[in-house]
């Protein structure tokens, strides 16, 4: 049937360019983006998009907490470094007491001595007085440490008690450095007793830091490896096909210029009735 009023082909052909246009526009938002999901373009599903920012935001948070670990185990380590310094001076000051503690020195060596032994004690309450980040976590202080890494609560390290004052310290609150003056083999004999006690706490306070550096390390790890995984997931999702982008959006090009051809051929049928009224 032949109308003037009514181009049914034409409204056809008009419907199919409009959707082609809308199909020609998603691939062309995808593709160029790299994402299916687009904050509103080009999505097939609400549910992708959801589970897309899910993801987004659930990668950014363990990376940031994996990160947070990283920089409790760099303050653990560091720590760590400390109490094997403070051992070391330690080991040293046993050393000499056990070769002062010899009858037969004179008052000289002694003297000797006493001045090394002093300075190695002030040297541990230099290096117990110092921090972490420009002394913002303080090394000497004692107490707990706190890491947070979003998992709801923080990770503690308690019983780290190093607190120095003239070397009176935790490590049995011995005064390390004992009478004015360390002038006779008795004297140094009772600095060894008093060592003897200090090496082993130090020492054990010294490996409970870098166990717990190794601890963050390895939670670090873990939540890298599972920021991975739900990034790995996300991707699914969210991510272009581009072979089937590619070949959805040639097919969709296709079909506008067709439906455009026959939108033309459609308006050149009014020309039939002209013909018809002519003859």
């Amino acid at each position: 049937m032949i109308s003037i009023n009514t181009n049914s082909s034409a409204n056809f052909a008009i419907d199919s360019i409009n959707n082609s246009s809308r199909e020609v526009n998603s691939s062309i938002v995808r593709i160029s983006t790299g994402k299916r999901v687009n904050n509103g373009l080009g999505v097939t599903d609400t549910a992708s998009a959801s589970v897309a920012k899910w993801g987004e935001a659930q990668t950014r948070s363990l990376d940031r907490g994996a990160q947070n670990a990283l920089d409790g185990a760099a303050m653990f380590t560091l720590f760590a470094s400390k109490g094997n310094a403070i051992v070391s001076h330690l080991a040293r000051m046993k050393e000499l007491a056990v070769e002062m503690s010899n009858p037969g020195w004179s008052a000289i060596q002694y003297g000797s001595a006493n001045a090394e032994y002093r300075a190695l004690s002030a040297n541990i309450t230099s290096i117990a007085g110092q921090g972490y980040n420009n002394g913002a976590v303080p090394f000497g202080a004692g107490g707990a440490r706190r890491t947070h890494v979003g998992r709801g609560g923080d990770i503690v390290q308690t019983g780290l008690v190093w607190s120095i004052a003239n070397t009176g310290t935790a490590l049995g609150s011995q005064a390390l450095d004992g009478p004015a003056n360390l002038n006779s083999s008795a004297l140094w004999s009772a600095e060894i007793t008093k060592l003897e006690a200090a090496i082993p706490a130090a020492a054990g306070e010294a490996g409970a830091y870098a166990a717990q550096a190794r601890s963050l390390e390895t939670i670090a790890q873990g939540m890298r490896a599972e920021s991975a995984a739900v990034s790995s997931g996300t991707g699914t999702v969210q991510n272009t096909d581009f072979a089937a982008e590619t070949a959805r959006l040639a097919a969709a090009q296709i079909r506008a210029q067709a439906s455009t051809a026959m939108l033309s051929q459609a308006n050149t049928k009014q020309q039939y009735v002209l013909a018809l009224l002519q003859n």
